[in-house]
């Protein structure tokens, strides 16, 4: 009987010291320490650079197509309801124009948003049907490189927010959630910042650029000058009459040191030939 009660008083101090360990490694709810934030911090960039592979074998290429051309018309004013009616028919838009009517010509300055994959068709359609292309130039750029780097940089971003905010709720002491807090907030302006970089990349691989400039010459008409009457004339003469004699005036006075040295060398001279005939 002693033996059983032995064995009995014996297994129960041996399960509850299994249970008194397995206690201690746990955490609790209340607790944070550096260490705890490091370690997440490493194991989230881990995560990160495991899944790249993955997202470049899933993405298509992103190609941003822009250019410039300049079409000479008759009547640029048609040409432009021309150009808008092609715009539309394309699904595009007009972004910016400027309109300039001087001396020899009349221009328009467009800049032109059309779908990728109407691009080439729209400048098809200009070059047939608004006037004499004078000059065109057509440019694309690979961004695909750029685009990938950025996803990956927004789903580890994305990653390390979502382990702030569980280390945020395991905070115990005012200064750990300030500067949790102060994490999340730089976390979550360089999300913002890279999604907004990811949606104008979006926008420019989705829609194609065009500046496109549309030029009218002007015929060339002969002004002749119109002759003045009599009193304008007199007018202009006394001006004219004027402005000549101050200039020689201020020529004399920037030529006086040459005019000083000429007096100068006919007194001299003068009053050698002086004495010599008195010397006579």
């Amino acid at each position: 009987m002693r033996k059983i009660i032995l064995l009995l008083f014996i297994s129960l101090m041996i399960s509850s010291c299994g249970s008194n360990r397995q206690g201690d490694n746990q955490v609790q709810p209340g607790t944070l320490s550096r260490e705890s934030l490091q370690k997440a911090q490493v194991r989230s960039a881990d995560r990160g650079q495991t899944s790249l592979p993955d997202v470049k074998r899933q993405h298509t290429q992103k190609l941003i197509k822009d250019g410039n051309m300049k079409i000479e018309v008759e009547d640029v004013i048609y040409s432009r309801s021309l150009v808008d009616s092609i715009i539309e028919k394309h699904d595009g838009y007009l972004s910016n124009e400027r309109f300039e009517n001087v001396e020899k010509y009349k221009r328009y300055y467009l800049v032109i948003r059309i779908p990728s994959d109407k691009f080439e068709s729209f400048l098809s359609e200009l070059e047939k049907g608004v006037g004499e292309v004078v000059s065109r130039s057509i440019q694309a750029r690979d961004v695909t490189e750029e685009y990938i780097d950025l996803e990956t940089r927004l789903e580890n971003k994305r990653e390390y927010l979502g382990r702030y905010q569980e280390l945020l709720d395991k905070a115990n002491s005012v200064e750990e959630m300030l500067k949790i807090q102060e994490q999340i907030r730089q976390l979550e302006e360089e999300i913002e910042s890279v999604t907004g970089r990811l949606k104008y990349l979006d926008n420019q691989v989705d829609y194609s650029t065009l500046n496109l400039t549309l030029e009218e010459e002007k015929p060339y008409t002969f002004s002749p000058a119109r002759e003045l009457n009599l009193p304008d004339r007199l007018k202009g003469a006394l001006v004219n009459g004027w402005n000549t004699f101050v200039r020689f005036l201020l020529g004399v006075v920037y030529l006086w040191p040459f005019i000083a040295a000429g007096l100068i060398a006919w007194v001299a001279v003068r009053q050698y030939r002086k004495r010599g005939r008195s010397s006579e």
